[in-house]
Parts: structure tokens; sequence; C-alpha cells
């Protein structure tokens, strides 16, 4: 009976299996990219990796808890020791490898996106008067010039994000390296 059950799913299985196969991305899709790996890349991957290690180590203490007191030494299981290990790693490169390169990138990442957003609410006029302005201004510290020049162009619309949302830009000094000694 058994048998005649199993006979009968062997074609839907095959179609699952037809279509799950193309479904699969072509292997130029998952080689990385030739500029180099992202940042978010790498996040992702770590990501991933730290939440497959802590499914891992959850298993492996229910396991260990279902079990008496010793449990079951299997050559191609990790140990308890190497499972933290990997946590341990994972959580690292997490905290210290990506987080501040995270903070480094956050103000660059902000201004282009405030610069996209102004791109996509304002026509494209504005956009070319506002970069002409910031060119014509001097760079000296006396705004009464800037401000009578600005006075006899057309008025610009009120900018709905402040000067202290991107005051926050990542300090210079943590770019540059060392002096010798």
């Amino acid at each position: 009976m058994t048998e005649v059950t199993l006979l009968s799913q062997v074609p839907a299985l095959t179609d699952a299996l037809r279509s799950a196969i193309e479904s699969v991305p072509s292997a130029e899709a998952l080689a990385p990219p030739s500029d180099g790996l992202s940042l978010l890349d790498i996040k992702n991957d770590l990501l991933l990796s730290y939440l497959q290690n802590c499914v891992l180590f959850i298993l492996f203490k229910l396991r260990n808890q279902d079990s008496s007191n010793k449990p079951e030494v299997d050559a191609q299981e990790p140990s308890y020791d190497q499972i933290v290990k990997t946590l341990v790693s994972l959580r690292l490169y997490l905290e210290k490898g990506v987080r501040p390169l995270e903070s480094r990138l956050k103000y660059q990442v902000d201004k282009l996106l405030l610069t996209a957003s102004e791109a996509s609410t304002q026509p494209t006029s504005q956009l070319n008067n506002r970069q002409a302005k910031a060119h014509k201004r001097p760079s000296s510290a006396s705004g009464a010039s800037a401000e009578h020049a600005d006075d006899d162009d057309e008025p610009e619309a009120p900018n709905p994000v402040t000067v202290s949302d991107l005051a926050h830009r990542p300090n210079l000094s943590a770019f540059s390296r060392p002096p010798p000694r």
C-alpha cells in the first residue's frame, strides 16, 4: 500500500524539483562583483552565519537536555566549545568590524539619500539654480555679499531638512594615518 502512494507522488515531486531548479540563480549571479564586496554583503553574510550558529547552539542544547548526563559524541557534529567560539568570533566581527565602518559611512549615505530625495521632489531647474548659487558664493566669512546676490534671484523653496540633520559628519582624523615614530 505504501508503494502505491509513493508511486503516485513521484510525478508531483518531479514537477516540484523542476520548478525549483528553474528558480535557482545562475552561477554568474552568485559570483562576487568584479569591483569587490560591499559592506552590506559582508554584513548580511555575517548575520546569516551568526543566526545559523545560534540555531545550531539551540539544537545542541535541546539534544543534550533530552539525553542523559553524558551526551553522545558524534565525529561530524561540532562540539559545544566550537559553537561558542564561532558565535563569539562572529559577534566580534559584527561589533568591532562592521559597526565602526557603518558609522563612518553613515554621513555619506545620509547625504546621498538627502540629495536623491531632493532630486525626486524638486524640479531640475531649481536644482540647477542651487548648484549655480553654491558655485557663485564666495568662501569668505562675510555673508552680506552672498545675501545680496541671492536677493535678485528667484526665492528658494524652504528646505525641510535642517543643518543639524547632517551635522554629524565623520571624524576626519580617524581616516588619517598616525605619524611615524
